[in-house]
């Protein structure tokens, strides 16, 4: 069970998070799923990397205040996307002191994806920054993202693999898409 300030928020096997795909009712299954739980620092929000009873297929996703905003076996909403999210397709999140969430995962189709707050923020093949040749690539690890952060200003930076041939050069952090650090 989760308890914020006295109040239950959630508890495995008795819990149905709002938002499932196909408007599924499954419970909770594992809360902590990986050490994945953030609460904003004002305590009105919280995020999970978490599962819910049944299908392993479609089990996993990103909850938000109790609604799956992310889920295995849905599209990113508003995406671009037409591969759904695979099947641990997962690979962390992180949530910022004023309740900014981030995920990082891939798609069925092995396309790599870094989204905050429903937003694709940067995908497998963009360019690395604006006007760059070198690209976001999952040449090497699988999520193509390794970490991601973030502050209450809304800035975030990010850990990018590339498609740079030279193995001792092929890693980028990424300040707001923007720059890199």
């Amino acid at each position: 069970a989760v308890v914020l300030d006295g109040e239950l928020l959630l508890h495995s096997g008795g819990t149905v998070p709002t938002g499932q795909a196909n408007g599924g009712t499954r419970t909770f299954q594992n809360i902590f799923f990986n050490n994945r739980f953030w609460v904003s620092d004002d305590g009105e929000h919280w995020a999970s990397i978490t599962n819910v009873n049944g299908n392993e297929a479609t089990d996993e996703g990103i909850v938000l205040d109790g609604h799956f905003v992310l889920q295995e076996g849905s599209v990113i909403p508003g995406s671009g996307f037409t591969s759904p999210v695979r099947n641990n397709g997962f690979f962390g999140g992180f949530m910022d002191a004023s309740g900014n969430w981030y995920a990082r995962g891939k798609n069925g189709d092995d396309v790599a994806w870094l989204v905050r707050n429903g937003d694709v923020i940067a995908r497998e093949g963009d360019p690395i920054v604006p006007g760059s040749t070198e690209l976001i690539s999952g040449r090497i690890f699988t999520a193509s993202f390794g970490l991601v952060t973030g502050n209450s200003l809304g800035q975030c930076v990010y850990v990018a693999e590339t498609d740079e041939a030279d193995p001792g050069r092929d890693e980028v952090a990424v300040r707001d898409g923007l720059r890199i650090v």
